[in-house]
């Protein structure tokens, strides 16, 4: 709504032609109606003026029935003001009653006209401006009650985890067992399938892969289970809820080695994870599921904006480096996902705030906290190719 148009309602012509030419030196678009009805049919339509003069007396409907009508429609917010001879106290209260923003009485003088038109402005203005704010203010709700729910579904899912991992553990030990028995039934077998092939047994070839593969396949197995063992290990203390939250030595190494474990699935064939980590197992105190989900909660936003960018064509790239400086210890996160856009870098450790369609934009608010409680800080910066990120995190190592 523009705050230099404006309506003028009056019957009389050679007040609407004084009125039209002191208001087009003051720089305003003008809308003309001869009668009240017509004065309606100009604001209530779309995009109507946002001030309106409007006599009081006029044929069709007065001023006073055309500000009644609009407010009854109550959705118009044309700042009106009554133009009109009569001057009572009782013909004020009326007017501003049925309506009306402002009073002019008859014969109009033009410095007061002019002032009464900077505070139609004025006001008008702040109107639109607070509109605004009740629009954005009722997105942000709506989006904060969508974030919500996407929390809440995400504290579901971690429960889920949680049972599922459970769940895993029974079968799994049924075929570590399992595993077992056929490593020591192995034991006994394997010197007789040796003799088998040395007496040119009719089955030889088949025996002589059986000699070759069955101990690598077994081991094979077992491996397996161990890096099971290890995930599940670690998504329990991912997921586990601490009541104590008591700080335990943690060494940073580790928490890369077990983020990336946790993180496997998300790591698919077109994201190459490179490490290269510390010699010194660089010990912090801390409460070490609430680093390992900042330190996931990297990888995985690395993952999707690598995903997101080469649209699974590329393969993409996440380097990863921990080092020691001084007291403090660097863990270095790098993706090639794509530059972050300069006028949302400062927001991203914002609650709620989010890029992503399916984002609840806690993760990094979340992640910073944790950083801060543990007496760290983080950044993020574009590298000067524009196309790879760097989160930096800075921790106090264990005095020694």
């Amino acid at each position: 709504m523009k705050i230099k148009r404006i309506l003028i309602a009056e019957d009389d012509k050679m007040t609407r032609i004084i009125l039209r030419q002191q208001l087009k030196k003051w720089g305003y678009d003008i809308f003309e109606a001869e009668n009240g009805q017509q004065a309606y049919e100009i604001l209530s339509a779309e995009n109507p003026p946002s001030i309106a003069v409007l006599d009081w007396m006029m044929p069709e409907m007065s001023g006073i029935d055309t500000c009644k009508k609009l407010k009854n429609d109550g959705q118009n917010q044309t700042y009106i003001i009554i133009l009109t001879s009569k001057d009572s106290n009782e013909d004020i209260v009326e007017a501003l009653e049925a309506g009306a923003d402002d009073f002019i009485s008859k014969p109009v003088n033009s410095a007061v006209l002019h002032s009464r038109l900077n505070v139609a402005k004025r006001t008008t203005e702040y109107r639109n401006k607070l509109a605004s704010y009740a629009h954005e203010m009722e997105d942000l709700a709506q989006q904060r009650a969508e974030q919500l729910v996407h929390a809440d579904r995400l504290i579901t899912i971690g429960t889920m985890a949680s049972s599922i991992v459970h769940e895993i553990n029974n079968p799994l030990s049924v075929i570590s067992s399992t595993n077992q028995i056929f490593t020591q039934y192995w034991k006994k077998l394997e010197p007789l399938v040796k003799i088998a092939i040395e007496n040119n047994s009719e089955d030889k070839s088949f025996l002589e892969y059986v000699l070759v593969d069955f101990p690598q396949m077994t081991e094979s197995l077992k491996n397996n289970i161990t890096r099971i063992n290890k995930i599940i290990g670690n998504l329990k203390r991912f997921y586990k809820k601490d009541s104590s939250n008591d700080k335990t030595q943690y060494s940073l190494n580790d928490c890369i080695k077990n983020s990336l474990d946790i993180c496997a699935a998300k790591i698919k064939n077109n994201v190459r994870v490179s490490t290269e980590l510390d010699n010194n197992p660089l010990i912090i105190m801390a409460i070490p599921h609430q680093i390992d989900q900042v330190i996931v909660n990297i990888i995985v936003n690395a993952c999707e904006a690598i995903i997101n960018k080469n649209n699974m064509k590329n393969q993409g790239n996440i380097k990863i480096r921990t080092m020691q400086e001084n007291n403090n210890a660097h863990v270095i996160i790098e993706n090639n996902g794509g530059a972050i856009p300069q006028e949302i870098l400062d927001k991203i450790w914002s609650s709620f705030f989010t890029t992503k369609n399916e984002g609840t934009g806690l993760g990094l608010s979340i992640s910073m906290e944790i950083i801060k409680a543990h007496g760290g800080e983080m950044f993020v910066e574009n590298l000067p190719d524009n196309i790879n990120v760097r989160f930096t995190i800075v921790l106090p190592l264990i005095e020694k």
